[in-house]
């Protein structure tokens, strides 16, 4: 696929003080971009757009998001209180 809007200038997305350190969250752009081709592929369209890239972003977020979510619930869910003057 071709993208539909013209790659960001280098400095654009440097995280860190020195320009001339790609940030490591480069490492992850291959994997995000694999998933926008997915979208992209399953939306019939042409090439990946800015919607399908926000799309695989939130969908990377959502199952970040599982695991806390169900220790949260789990936690929720137990009968028992911790308090500080519990004995083990």
């Amino acid at each position: 696929m071709i993208f539909s809007s013209p790659a960001p200038q280098f400095g654009q997305y440097c995280m860190a003080g020195d320009a001339r350190r790609i940030s490591a969250g480069v490492r992850r752009l291959p994997d995000l971009l694999t998933e926008a081709d997915y979208l992209a592929r399953d939306a019939r369209h042409e090439r990946i757009e800015a919607d399908d890239v926000g799309a695989a972003i939130a969908a990377r977020r959502e199952r970040a998001a599982r695991v806390d979510r169900r220790l949260r619930e789990a936690i929720c869910a137990t009968s028992w209180r911790w308090s500080p003057r519990t004995r083990w």
